[in-house]
Formats: structure tokens, C-alpha cells, sequence
């Protein structure tokens, strides 16, 4: 009887299917009121005809406001199939494609399309990140204030938006990129969920400097070489690599910039304040410990994935994050983690763990945590979860299932409250006092308090 049962309920299931299809081509809309996980999924967009449409007027274009919170834009994409499949396979490197792009039903039409990312950047990636560069075939051009943004896929995250949570981290203490949820569109077919990222250069900079016009660096790590290490006078042992500039600097000043701040790092550590914006570096190094971010000076390789601005207001460097995807736990990163995670491989962390900066990072890990609690964190997790959802139930290009995405809201909140005590826990055990030399100790090497061995009582 049950498997009677169980073969009329899927010979219902194929007519539902086969009748669902039907309506579906008729050009009839498929309502659908099903729950997945305890989230809503709400009816799949249509698919549109692959038309562009006419270009806005330019005041429109200039009055986009990319990073407008509280809401999921509609970004569409219109090009050629060939160059859509060329990005998907990364058949073509940073060629841009031509193409016409909207967001929120503001058009610009022939901008530059290119995939982006590194470990992400996969043949085959269904969410490939891309950069929409605006000025890519007409310089000058702009839309809403930016030449250009990046549409980022979140392809190896079950949660989809770690990145985002940590750039809300950084940016309550920091300067850091905004990013907002997007719902894509390619030639008229539904991508899913993506993330607008701002992309550091002179429109970024200049809503955080007063001068947004100096030098510009990635951080691209070379594995087993420290970026921050001195290499001598000539800029070429620096640039482009690890320091790869990024189109901002200043020919007048560029062969000494590095190479002097370098110098000074290595040779004569007390003037790093001189060189460098301590205050923003600790800054950085707190947030990174507090979120576990693997991308930066922690990961098992390199020294990765950030920025270096040269503010020609203090003539310092200062440091800025980028792409903090691999956090919260992303990788199964542990709560307790050493805050000194791999901080042997890099100048500026051994300063923080054996040298001068020592005692103001354990200082600067209280003041973040006291002035962004684990309950903020928590809340702004709820908050991202809240609105994109049902949108994410509805990916169908995501790597994960929606199980997943939603197991890992929990997953986040649990491992922010245990790194928090985990991080509070290891501050206090470096403010100890040391026990005195030859003072005997448990077999955990906890001191007992008892005379040394061979003492006088």
C-alpha cells in the first residue's frame, strides 16, 4: 500500500510538473507557496527578453546611489552571449566586454564588464564576481560618482554575505568599503543574489580623506615573502609586486615613498609613527583578530588582501581592508584562535606580538570589542540575514543549498559570542604577571605558589 502510495504521489508530482511548465509557457506567472528552512520562497522572476534598453539621461546617471541601504537593487546586464560565457569561463583574463548596464531602471549604456576575484576566479563559477568599470571605453565616465564597482558573487560562502558583515565591522571603527545586495540579471536571465562592493580608488577615498590624490597599493601576497620587509632603494624590488599600484600615484615621490616608509619599518622601528598611521594599523589588526580574517596577515600562506594609502595630508601610510570574505569562522576557523595567529611572518605583526606595539594591540582589542559588542555584530547578522532571505532562497546559482545558508546565521552568532570571551579570555593571560623564574608550576605549567624546588621555606 505504501508504495502504492508513493507512486500515485509521483505521478501527481510529474502531472503538477508537466502542467506548471505549460503555464509557464504560456507566459503566465508560477506562483509557488512553499517554505525552505523556515524561509519564504517566493516566485521566481520571469525571464525577460535579452533587449537593452535605451540609455538614461545623464542627470540620472549621476544622481545613482549604488550603496542606498535597506534595500535589494535590480542590477541588469545586457552583452553579447559569447562575452557573458567568456567571463563565466575566464577564457579572456581582464579584456573588458562591452555592455550595457542598469540599476534600479537607470541605464548607462557601453561601460567595461571583466571578471574579478582570485581564489574565486574559477572556469566555470556560476557567480563569478565581475568589475563594472564605467570609464572603461570613455574616460571620464561616471555613474553615480564612481568609475567603477564590483559585483561581488560570494561563491564559496554558505552564508553569502560574510564579507558584507565584516566590512560592517571594520567600518565602525575604520574606514572600509560599503556593500548592499543586488539581485542580477544577465540578458534577461536571473543570476540570483550579488553584492555591490565600493572598489578603493579617488571616489572612495575621497568620502575618508581630505585629500583623496595620493598613492594607492594593493597588498598581493607572494607566499613565504613579508611585503613590509626592506629590499633596498629601488622601487622595482617593491613594485608591482607585492605593491601593486592601482593607478593613483604620484611620479615625483613614488621611487622613495616605499622604499623610505620601508626603511624606517625595518631599520628603525621607533619611528614607525613617522611613516605609518599606528593608530589605523592597530585598528585594522584589532578588527581582523575580533572577525578571524584569513585574508589578511593571518591566512596559512601570505600577507594578503589589503590597501595602502599614501595620505598626503600626514604623509603617512595608511592601512585599509579589502575583501574579507574568509571570516566568521569561514573556513572552520576556530572561536579561540591565538590573536597572534601566523603574526611571525610579517615585520609589522612581530612588532605587535614580541615588540613596541604589544601592550596598545591588547589595549585596541578592548576598546573595538567595548565599543562594537558581540551583541551589535549579532544584530547586524540578523539584520543582513532578514533582507536577503528569500532572495537567497531563490538563487538557483548559489553553491549552497538554503539550508546552509541559514544553518550558518546560527553558526556565526555562536562562534562571534565564543571568539569575543575567547579574545577577552587571552588579553588577560598576557597581563598576568609572569611567575618567577624557577617557581614551580602544575603539569598545565600553571604556577602552584609553592617554594621553588630545592628552596628554603
Amino acid at each position: 500500500m505504501a508504495a502504492n502510495k508513493d507512486q500515485g504521489a509521483k505521478a501527481w508530482l510529474a502531472v503538477a510538473v508537466v502542467a506548471t511548465a505549460m503555464w509557464a509557457l504560456a507566459g503566465c506567472e508560477v506562483w509557488q507557496s512553499t517554505d525552505e528552512g523556515g524561509v519564504k520562497v517566493t516566485p521566481p522572476p520571469k525571464v525577460e527578453p535579452n533587449v537593452a534598453p535605451p540609455e538614461s539621461p545623464a542627470a540620472d546617471q549621476s544622481a545613482v546611489n549604488f550603496f542606498e541601504e535597506g534595500k535589494i537593487h535590480e542590477v541588469r546586464l545586457y552583452m553579447s552571449d559569447e562575452d557573458f560565457t567568456s567571463i563565466i569561463q575566464d577564457t579572456r583574463g581582464d579584456e573588458l566586454r562591452p555592455a550595457t548596464f542598469s540599476i534600479n531602471g537607470v541605464v548607462m549604456a557601453n561601460v567595461g564588464i571583466r571578471p574579478s576575484g582570485e581564489s574565486s576566479r574559477v572556469p566555470g563559477n556560476q557567480k563569478m564576481s565581475m568589475r563594472v568599470e564605467f570609464a572603461g571605453f570613455d574616460k571620464g565616465k561616471r555613474m553615480g560618482g564612481f568609475d567603477e564597482i564590483k559585483l561581488s558573487g560570494s561563491w564559496d560562502d554558505p552564508f553569502i554575505v560574510r564579507d558584507r558583515l565584516a566590512y560592517w565591522l571594520y567600518r565602525q571603527v575604520m574606514p572600509a568599503p560599503r556593500e548592499v545586495p543586488a539581485q542580477l540579471w544577465i540578458n534577461g536571465q536571473p543570476r540570483g543574489i550579488f553584492e555591490i562592493e565600493e572598489v578603493w580608488g579617488k571616489e572612495a577615498l575621497a568620502s575618508r580623506f581630505a585629500d583623496p590624490n595620493g598613492p594607492l597599493y594593493r597588498l598581493r601576497g607572494l607566499t613565504n615573502t613579508d611585503p613590509y620587509a626592506y629590499q633596498g632603494t629601488s622601487t622595482a624590488a617593491y613594485v608591482p609586486l607585492p605593491w601593486d599600484p592601482k593607478g593613483m600615484t604620484d611620479p615625483a615621490t613614488e621611487d622613495v615613498l616605499i622604499p623610505n616608509a620601508l626603511r624606517v619599518v625595518n631599520e628603525e622601528p621607533e619611528h614607525l609613527g613617522d611613516v605609518m598611521d599606528i593608530d589605523m594599523l592597530l585598528t585594522y589588526f584589532a578588527v581582523s583578530a575580533i572577525a578571524s580574517n584569513t585574508d589578511g596577515f593571518t591566512g596559512p600562506f601570505e600577507v594578503d588582501d589589503h590597501f595602502q594609502y599614501y595620505d598626503p595630508q600626514t604623509g603617512k601610510f595608511v592601512i585599509l581592508p579589502w575583501d574579507p570574505d574568509n571570516t566568521f569562522g569561514s573556513i572552520n576557523d576556530q572561536p579561540d584562535a591565538d590573536i597572534y595567529l601566523n603574526y611571525e611572518r610579517c615585520v609589522l605583526t612581530r612588532m605587535v606580538r614580541d615588540g613596541m606595539l604589544h601592550d596598545a594591540y591588547l589595549t585596541k582589542l578592548e576598546d573595538v570589542m567595548n565599543r562594537v559588542p558581540a551583541e551589535a555584530v549579532k544584530k547586524e547578522a540578523d539584520a543582513i540575514f532578514n533582507e536577503i532571505s528569500s532572495a537567497a532562497a531563490n538563487d538557483t546559482t548559489k553553491m549552497y543549498p538554503t539550508d546552509s545558508f541559514i544553518w550558518s546565521l546560527s553558526y556565526i552568532k555562536d562562534w562571534t559570542d565564543k571568539r569575543y570571551a575567547s579574545i577577552r579570555d587571552q588579553i588577560a593571560a598576557q597581563r598576568a604577571p609572569a611567575p618567577p623564574t624557577g617557581a614551580p608550576t602544575d603539569p598545565t605549567g600553571t604556577p602552584t605558589g609553592a617554594p621553588a624546588t630545592g628552596g628554603t621555606p
